[in-house]
């Protein structure tokens, strides 16, 4: 490999790989994501992919292959894939967990579900290959391991707000893979000679260009921070007439939900349903202040208006759909004088609004998505909480009427959430259903009990009163700590665990095939890297509780964890640190006092005081784990292969995350506690002896 092109540019080489390698990972998953929409699901096996490719590649820096120099024929060839993938539905079992995926339709090539997530899981993990052995090179061309350690952090940290910025802008990929594909060829272009550019460097090139513009192939829709959303209208043709009913909206491909023109052909369409459903909670009482939690486009808040509201409040997580209600939904509820839109995790307002309300409404508030980071959480989990509803409480009066509509053919999933509103309400809620309620949807109410007993339009809709349950089975509960609405118990369904299997028999696969690279030689810093992945995740986690699971809450907390890492890492390059065994009591202490104490106190506070709060105790740990990890890097004397194995520990980690489960997001902290106290007694094994 030619290296001195390199060398007279390492910093700024090693800071552009640490770059793409952060913007890609979170490019390629949403691109991903909306040509393999099942993927949706399952975003983790994503980032853990990317981690192994990454830390595969830089295992290999030894063998001096280069395999940078193909990285533009990779990235066309997994970018091409996806494509293909795009023209498939699915075949799947889904009865240990919910989700919604394409069916299949006329002709349309089918593909299993199982199958679908292994190619994606494979093909991803290709990509990062190249850029884990660029940067396991760049890495071992400092003798000043932790120099190499910050640039690789700065890069990084860049990475996450470049592609936070394309996220702001609504960007789409064809703007994300053309910008790191021209950085991707200027790196590349370094190690061409004039005689070999036309013969590599134009190739490479031309590949890179084919790559971004494959990206236009499927439809092109609006790219919001989380989705690729699309949608197309209904019309109704009846007696020689073609009337406008509304338009479907579908994101990633799969249809979430619709904005509807409540009109006299509506009643005449299969969507009159629809107009019984929204009108539900009027039955018991004039609206008054109205809040709604996941607005979309604005169905909701049309009936609201039409039924008299006198200020309408909506809560809706994505900008794109919201701006709908301006744009796109027939009646363009969201311009009205009366209606305020705010643009915000419904959970993060519920903790922030002193307000209360006369009524508030929660439809279908299902986001077919996982949230954003390092979890198997959705993004709507922590709205289904008891906590959560119990900050639904603080918004009501005593005659505030509160309506949760839940749609599930699942007889635990209803019972769930049955028993969780008990938990949290301290009383049963009454059901409720309207006449051919769609998708079988059960509204779950609270009021009181001479309102919800009063229908204001009787004989109208249908409106049906359901007996409530009268003894509670072993159902879990859905709490802040095992908030998994869609489970139906504690257990990790048999499609994780499938993948998972892949994983970890691929990690030691890459272990072996690594040569002289051993589990044992590095095994302090793939313990590191396994206990880093599970206190990142649970400082994820927990600032989505919080702050709310948006995407700029979960860009703010990446930057900040990685930030956080850059100045643990600093101290140690001067010597400033405490003895290792310091940071290790240290973290010890913050793990566990982050496992015995609720911070739910704080939301007590002003925001700031709770920013200030939360960035303290959530970055404590990950302080004294940076000083841990820089301590042990700075001593190593293979610096690819430690950073390798510190990649593939992650992956392991990641593997382990799923554990929570089955124990709940606060057993990551015993979990990361283990894991750090191995590495600890490793440490002390390798420690040389005392002098004589």
């Amino acid at each position: 490999m030619k290296e001195n092109h390199i060398i007279k540019s390492k910093k700024l080489h090693l800071l552009c790989v640490s770059f793409l390698g952060l913007f890609l990972e979170l490019a390629l998953i949403r691109y991903i994501n909306s040509t393999v929409q099942i993927v949706a699901y399952f975003n983790n096996f994503l980032i853990l992919s990317a981690f192994l490719g990454l830390g595969f590649g830089s295992l290999f820096v030894r063998y001096r292959l280069n395999l940078f120099r193909f990285f533009p024929y990779i990235a066309l060839g997994v970018i091409g894939l996806m494509t293909y993938l795009d023209r498939f539905g699915y075949q799947g079992q889904n009865t240990d967990l919910i989700y919604w995926f394409l069916p299949v339709s006329g002709n349309q090539p089918s593909m299993p579900v199982a199958l679908a997530i292994t190619l994606v899981f494979f093909a991803n993990f290709l990509f990062f290959i190249p850029l884990g052995e660029r940067l396991g090179l760049c890495l071992s061309l400092f003798e000043n391991r932790l120099l190499a350690y910050s640039l690789d952090l700065g890069g990084s940290i860049l990475g996450v707000a470049g592609f936070a910025c394309m996220s702001w802008l609504q960007t789409t990929p064809i703007t994300w893979f053309s910008f790191a594909g021209l950085l991707a060829f200027i790196l590349l272009a370094e190690q061409y000679h004039r005689r070999s550019f036309f013969t590599q460097g134009v190739p490479a090139l031309l590949a890179l260009a084919l790559a971004a513009a494959s990206t236009m192939i499927p439809p092109q829709g609006q790219w919001s921070p989380y989705y690729k959303i699309t949608y197309s209208p209904y019309y109704l043709t009846n007696a020689g007439a073609t009337d406008f009913i509304g338009y479907s909206i579908a994101v990633d491909k799969l249809r979430i939900q619709d904005a509807l023109n409540f009109s006299p052909a509506l009643d005449k369409s299969n969507f009159y349903v629809w107009l019984d459903y929204y009108r539900l909670p009027y039955h018991f009482r004039e609206p008054g202040r109205v809040l709604i939690l996941g607005g979309g486009s604005g169905n909701d808040a049309a009936i609201a208006l039409r039924e008299g509201a006198k200020k309408v409040d909506i809560v809706e997580i994505d900008p794109v759909i919201g701006q709908f209600g301006y744009s796109l939904h027939p009646h363009k509820p969201y311009k009205d004088a009366k209606t305020r839109l705010i643009t915000d995790d419904a959970r993060a307002y519920l903790r922030r609004s002193s307000e209360t309300y006369d009524l508030i409404i929660m439809n279908a508030l299902d986001s077919h998505h996982q949230a954003p980071g390092l979890s198997t959480l959705r993004l709507e989990s922590y709205m289904y909480t008891v906590e959560s509803f119990r900050d639904v409480q603080r918004l009501m009066k005593p005659e505030t009427l509160f309506v949760v509509h839940l749609s599930s053919t699942r007889a635990w999933m209803g019972e769930r959430l049955f028993w969780t509103l008990t938990e949290a309400f301290g009383k049963k809620p009454r059901l409720f259903m309207t006449a051919g309620s769609p998708f079988m949807s059960i509204a779950f109410s609270y009021g009181p009990d001479e309102v919800l007993s009063n229908d204001r339009f009787p004989g109208q809709g249908g409106l049906t009163e359901l007996p409530t349950l009268t003894a509670s089975t072993a159902v879990t509960l859905a709490t802040d700590d095992w908030p998994h609405l869609y489970l139906p118990d504690r257990q990790v369904p048999g499609i994780y665990l499938l993948v998972l299997g892949i994983i970890v028999i691929l990690t030691f696969t890459a272990f072996r095939a690594a040569g002289s690279i051993s589990v044992t030689k590095n095994l302090q810093m793939f313990l590191l890297g396994a206990g880093f992945m599970l206190l990142e995740t649970r400082s994820i986690t927990k600032a989505a509780v919080l702050f709310g699971a948006t995407w700029i809450v979960n860009a703010i907390v990446i930057s900040g964890i990685l930030v956080v890492i850059f100045a643990g890492n600093l101290l140690v390059m001067r010597n400033r640190c405490p003895h290792k065994y310091v940071a290790y009591a240290g973290l010890f202490l913050s793990l566990l006092l982050g496992y015995l104490v609720e911070v739910n106190f704080i939301l007590d506070y002003s925001f700031w005081m709770r920013v200030v709060f939360a960035g303290f105790w959530l970055g404590f740990p990950i302080f004294f784990a940076s000083l841990i990890f820089s301590t042990a890097f700075k001593n190593v004397s293979d610096v690819a292969g430690a950073f390798g194995s510190n990649l593939l520990g992650v992956v392991i980690g990641g593997a382990l995350e799923y554990s929570s489960m089955i124990l709940g997001l606060n057993a990551l902290y015993l979990l990361a506690i283990a894991l750090y106290a191995m590495a600890a007694v490793t440490s002390l094994q390798k420690a040389p002896p005392p002098a004589q």
